[in-house]
């Protein structure tokens, strides 16, 4: 089935299928926007600030003993090439906020039609209607979000048309929490497939697939003899066994294109700063002085997280019949989830539009996680065959008891 896409602007999104009739929203959430409005004045305040702050020729008298001096700042860049550049920067700023903040989309819904009208910044709102049971299913897929440097992943549940204007949100979270319970739900009120994008493209179920033991999944169709696998993976996976623990993580970091967006923010700040601490008597002299150390520890802040997040590696553990994921940086490991293998529900790659990439995901009954983004198809298929391989096991063992 071929896929088609259609991007949504909220942050978060609800549609609660209980409650007929509905009406909501679908735009760019208050707190981004906020955001957005305030380092855009920021920029813009500071920039004009200094552009009518550019003459640096003053007197300094001490008890009248000393004659006038003039005090000349060594430069980078010259002091108003820098403040046009903050006022451009932050007028930039405050016109995509404003775009984003007028664009939205309203959606009806009383039942079995859906109305759905959208407003673009420019141009005339246009609307359509559509029957319910027009719809092809209810299609979960996973879209990074970025914001410049800080990204993450927005999991979507959506109703899928064949003409991708006519795509509804219905859920837009970074939440992992009760997503398989949230998509089976919709699928059920709506009478429709569950669907979803996986590297064999896109693959719809029937509903009662959901409440399936994955278990016996597994046993009845033969996996992972029977699904698309690798009998080799990359020199990128390393495995690991010690005792009753297994372990898959990189054997290095891995550069890509955001990679390249990470090193670019911290040169440009990183050469900002310098420019900054290097004219520190001048910008004392011009800029507020809590102004001034809001922008060093801002600048700063952004440098260490641009420069941690190109060495973050994902790492997989399976220890007492459990999956245990967490990424780790530097030694030190955060964002840990547990996932008995008693309560997955499926794992299969899936395909993220926004970026082209695929990753493995790991469906559970109350959660959901996305590992190894970065590895090729064919690695993930190999990592997705041994894991088939030791939920299998499991099921074995019972067996035998």
């Amino acid at each position: 089935m071929e896929a088609h896409f259609r991007e949504h602007y909220s942050q978060n999104f609800y549609f609660d299928y209980k409650k007929t009739p509905l009406k909501l929203t679908d735009r760019t959430s208050v707190p981004v926007l906020l955001a957005g409005f305030i380092f855009g004045l920021l920029f813009t305040v500071l920039g004009y600030y200094l552009l009518n702050q550019i003459n640096l020729t003053g007197s300094v008298d001490f008890d009248q003993k000393l004659t006038q001096t003039t005090i000349y700042a060594p430069k980078l860049i010259p002091t108003d090439i820098f403040a046009l550049m903050m006022l451009i920067v932050g007028c930039g700023i405050l016109l995509a906020s404003l775009f984003f903040a007028l664009r939205r989309k309203t959606i009806s819904f009383d039942g079995t039609t859906l109305t759905v009208t959208d407003h673009p910044v420019l141009g005339k709102a246009h609307s359509f209607v559509e029957n319910i049971h027009e719809y092809t299913g209810v299609r979960l897929r996973v879209k990074l979000s970025q914001f410049g440097i800080f990204n993450c992943n927005k999991f979507i549940l959506e109703l899928y048309h064949k003409d991708p204007q006519k795509i509804i949100p219905l859920y837009i979270s970074r939440s992992v929490k009760n997503l398989r319970t949230l998509w089976k739900a919709y699928a059920v009120k709506f009478e429709l497939m569950p669907i979803h994008i996986t590297e064999r493209g896109m693959v719809s179920h029937r509903i009662s697939d959901l409440d399936a033991d994955f278990q016996e999944v597994i046993k009845k169709w033969n996996l992972p003899k029977n699904f698309i696998t690798e009998n080799e993976h990359s020199d990128l996976l390393v495995f690991k066994r010690r005792q009753n623990t297994k372990m898959i993580k990189l054997k290095r970091f891995i550069f890509d294109a955001y990679s390249i967006l990470n090193i670019i923010t911290v040169l440009i700040i990183g050469t900002l700063l310098t420019y900054a601490i290097y004219n520190n008597a001048v910008l004392v002299a011009n800029v507020p002085l809590f102004l001034l150390l809001f922008l060093y520890i801002l600048a700063l802040s952004l440098i260490f997280y641009a420069f941690l997040t190109l060495f973050i590696k994902d790492i997989l553990f399976i220890y007492n019949k459990r999956l245990i994921i967490f990424k780790k940086v530097f030694g030190v490991s955060c964002r840990q989830i547990v996932i008995p293998f008693t309560l997955i529900k499926a794992v299969d790659i899936t395909y993220t539009p926004t970026t082209g990439r695929y990753s493995l995901t790991i469906i559970a009954e109350d959660q959901t996680a996305t590992v190894f983004s970065k590895l090729s198809v064919e690695d993930l298929r190999y990592i997705r065959g041994y894991l088939l391989y030791e939920i299998g096991e499991l099921n074995a063992l019972k067996e035998d008891n």
